[in-house]
């Protein structure tokens, strides 16, 4: 939490865990204060999927993950913005790569903003 151009900004990274512990995102999110007075950037590695339809590259239907349905409800609360996203609307990106056989790719990291914090891009 601090200052950047004269804006009040949270800075929030997170690299989850691969497992999807229940409490583990909700936890960090709930821990985090001002949430509603400054700006928010968030970024990291959330190993989950949050759009299964663009960003996993295996037509299997998969279970949204506790995980992904706490960011997910985050970004709505707070008015987020993916900003990969936003730039690619309808472009797929894949980034995991299972080792000794390819099952299945998938966009798992993310860089969501407040509106007007996308300035510090």
């Amino acid at each position: 939490m601090g200052n950047l151009f004269n804006c009040k900004v949270i800075l929030i990274n997170i690299y989850a865990s691969n497992v999807d512990y229940r409490d583990f995102i909700h936890n960090v999110l709930a821990s985090i204060l001002n949430v509603n007075t400054h700006k928010i950037v968030m970024a990291g590695d959330f190993n989950c999927v949050l759009n299964p339809d663009l960003d996993r590259s295996s037509a299997t239907v998969a279970t949204t993950s506790n995980n992904a349905k706490t960011i997910t409800q985050f970004v709505i609360d707070h008015n987020l913005s993916d900003q990969w996203r936003f730039l690619n609307p309808n472009l797929r990106l894949e980034s995991l790569k299972r080792m000794k056989k390819l099952v299945s790719l998938a966009h798992l990291k993310f860089l969501h903003t407040s509106p007007s914090a996308s300035f510090v891009l």
